[in-house]
């Protein structure tokens, strides 16, 4: 026989737990996304220092096919969360292509703020 003290989540009902909107879970999303990239960015770089002084050029290869796919996964988010917002023209997520470190750190920045502040007039 299963009791209640066992699954105390059975007895939480709808108004104890709020339910994550669409945009709520685009953010997270997206700023998983952005610190798993920047955390490689960071390793790729390390990588490339120490590739100076031991001559395997594997670790630099992998960093980088690792940062470029973590990239284009973080640009997808965006674009998701940009046009989940409609207020911010898509354009802006593509200028990360033109400069790809500098433009990715002020597209994400700008998404990301627009879109908490609409997060904030919801609740």
């Amino acid at each position: 026989m299963v009791s209640e003290k066992s699954f105390p989540e059975l007895n939480s009902g709808p108004a104890i737990k709020r339910q994550k909107t669409d945009i709520e879970e685009l953010i997270e999303d997206s700023r998983n996304y952005f610190y798993l990239w920047f955390a490689n960015l960071v390793f790729m770089l390390l990588m490339m220092i120490l590739h100076r002084y031991i001559n395997v050029l594997i670790y630099v290869v992998i960093t980088t096919f690792l940062f470029i796919y973590i990239w284009i996964l973080l640009l997808a988010k965006l674009d998701q969360l940009a046009s989940r917002i409609e207020k911010i023209p898509h354009n802006l997520v593509y200028k990360a292509l033109l400069i790809p470190v500098l433009g990715t750190f002020a597209s994400y920045h700008f998404i990301q703020h627009h879109a908490e502040q609409i997060t904030q007039n919801y609740r």
